[in-house]
This record gives structure tokens, C-alpha cells and sequence, in this order.
């Protein structure tokens, strides 16, 4: 049957009631049997049928009483990556001193819908806290919000299910996953390998092997590095058109799919870039990052990435002589 509000404490739990089968027995039971009485005149029966309705009200008083003192905790992981599996700790402290609660039914509301993976505590003692765990991952990036729990339980008397809604509200933020093919990242490094107009030299001992150029090295058999210094570098910036256009099949769907491809392949280009040494900056339209350097720096472009949204903005302008890379263009080569 369809589950309807009742009341509602103070702190908006609210609290929501559906029968169960021995309960719609018992209630049929109870109204044949106070039918049955008022046309016999029997007393038995009609006490018998107010114990039933009795039996009723006080299931919803206990249960509401035991569930209002269950306090919500919930412990989740620093760092959730999209598509990633990680586990999500959540739990029960029961703040009753005297009433333990039994057949527990608990599940965690993301984004305004409960997970569906239900957890369940068998017995929580009076003034006792318990833990359990379920696996999740997001399907998006950005921001998650966990607004609250759903208890359930039947107790004490099995007639009614009651859900109370317990509010725990939290957010954190879904990183995008970082894609990078091996053929990619060979690409990559051979684009950056380019002589950009620096002159060469002879390798002496002391030059960070950063600066060797392999292909000239190759070609006339001594090693040669390139006489720019990591300070006069250009940086890298990574193009990232978060403009969404419709489908030339239709709809915006495939387009959405797309732009979280491009997001991945700029986190996992992102990545390659600070390992290979080079300052790495992130372009879209109306936003940018500045370029940093270093993998300890890489959380950086990467919360830039997760929180980056659809707009329709022109591109900021970067300095005429650093390199910049269309991710757009490079994930369709």
C-alpha cells in the first residue's frame, strides 16, 4: 500500500507508515470482529477489538519514540573518482537509555535519491553505535550532496513499516577519471620533444636530462641539449570547449557524453604534462586555471576540471608564445 505522512517532529523527520500483510490481517480482523460484536452486543469482542486498535497506536508511539533517538553518522572517503568503486561507511548511534531497536533497514541519499544498496543492523542496543559499509560509485563529476538517511524497521510488533527520514546533510566533490592512452601519451611527448626555436649544444655534466634532445641526439650520434632554461619554458595550456551544441543526431545527450570525454582525456593529459616537467595551465571559456608545475600541483587543474560547467563565453587569450593544445581536437585524433 502507498505510504503516507503522519507527523513530523521538530527537527523535520518525517515519518512515514505502510502496513505490512500480518498488520492488514490483523486490521481486517480487528474491524469483522468489532462489526461481529456491535451486532451481537458482545463485550468480549468489542474489548478484544479495541486491544487490537490499541495494539496499533502503540506500535506507532514506540517505534517513533526509538527511532527519533537514532542519531545518523556517516564517514566517506577524501578523494571519490567518477566511475571509481569506493565504500561508504555509515552507521546508528541509538541514544535511547532503555528501548533497543531491531531489524534495522538504512539507506544513504544522494542527490535527493536513496542508494540502492540498503545496509541492515539486526539489534542496536541501548546507548550503542554501529557501523556498517556499502559500495557505490557516481556516474558524474562535481558536486554530491548527501542530504540524509532512510531508516526503516518494523518493531516492535511487525504490524506496520515505519521510515523516518534522519538528516545527516554533507557534500563532496566527484573527481573526473584521468584517460590516457599509451599511443596518447607517446603522441604527447613527441609533440613536446620539438625544437620550438632554441639552439643546442653539447651535453656536459650537470644539465638536467629534462633538456636532452633525443631526435638530434639520435641523428648525430652525442647527446644535445637545448640551451632554454626551465624559467624562459612556455607553458602548456590545455583547451577544453565546455560549450554544449546540440546533436547533429539530435538532442543534447551524445554531446554531454562527448564533453565528459574531453574532460577525462584533459585530467589524464594534465598528468603527463607535470610528470614530464612542463608548466601545464587549463583554458575554457570564461574560466581558466593558471599554470602550475609539479604532480603535487596536479589537484589543482583537476578540482578546476570537476567543477567545470557548460557556458557560452569566449576563450580568455593566453600569452602569445606558449603552446596551447585543443583537448576537443586531440581526443577525436
Amino acid at each position: 500500500m502507498p505510504a503516507r505522512p503522519v507527523f513530523r517532529d521538530f527537527e523535520h523527520r518525517h515519518l512515514k507508515v505502510r502496513w505490512t500483510w500480518s498488520g492488514f490481517t490483523a486490521l481486517l480482523a480487528c474491524l469483522f470482529f468489532a462489526l461481529y460484536a456491535v451486532l451481537l452486543g458482545n463485550l468480549l469482542l468489542w474489548i478484544w477489538s479495541f486491544l487490537v486498535a490499541g495494539l496499533f497506536a502503540a506500535h506507532v508511539a514506540l517505534a517513533f519514540i526509538a527511532l527519533r533517538r537514532l542519531v545518523p553518522e556517516r564517514k566517506i572517503p577524501e578523494r571519490i573518482t567518477r566511475y571509481t568503486p569506493f565504500l561508504c561507511s555509515v552507521g546508528l548511534r541509538n541514544d535511547s537509555r532503555f528501548v533497543p531497536m531491531y531489524s534495522i533497514k538504512v539507506q544513504d541519499v544522494v542527490d535527493g535519491e536513496p542508494v540502492d544498496k540498503p545496509c541492515f543492523f539486526f539489534r542496536l542496543p541501548p546507548r550503542v553505535s554501529q557501523t556498517t559499509f556499502y559500495r557505490h560509485a557516481f556516474v558524474h563529476r562535481g558536486r554530491a550532496a548527501f542530504s540524509g538517511m532512510l531508516v526503516t524497521s518494523t518493531f516492535p510488533l511487525g504490524l506496520l513499516t515505519l521510515q523516518v527520514f534522519l538528516p545527516l546533510p554533507e557534500e563532496t566533490l566527484v573527481y573526473p577519471e584521468k584517460v590516457l592512452t599509451p599511443a596518447k601519451r607517446h603522441l604527447v611527448e613527441q609533440f613536446l620533444e620539438r625544437d620550438f626555436g632554441s639552439s643546442l649544444r653539447f651535453f656536459v655534466p650537470g644539465d638536467h636530462p629534462r633538456f636532452i634532445h633525443w631526435p638530434a641526439s639520435q641523428r648525430t650520434g652525442r647527446t644535445l641539449v637545448r640551451t632554454e632554461s626551465r624559467t624562459v619554458q612556455r607553458p602548456v595550456w590545455l583547451q577544453v570547449d565546455n560549450r554544449l551544441v546540440p546533436d547533429p543526431r539530435g538532442g543534447f545527450t551524445r554531446s554531454e557524453d562527448r564533453f565528459e570525454r574531453t574532460v577525462a582525456q584533459a585530467a589524464g593529459t594534465a598528468e603527463v604534462l607535470l610528470e614530464l616537467g612542463w608548466e601545464v595551465g587549463v583554458i575554457s571559456r570564461g574560466e581558466l586555471v593558471s599554470p602550475v608545475s609539479g604532480l603535487q600541483n596536479l589537484e589543482q587543474i583537476v578540482r578546476f576540471l570537476a567543477l567545470m560547467s557548460f557556458a557560452d563565453a569566449p576563450f580568455p587569450t593566453p600569452p602569445y608564445n606558449d603552446l596551447v593544445i585543443d583537448i576537443a581536437v586531440w581526443a577525436q585524433g
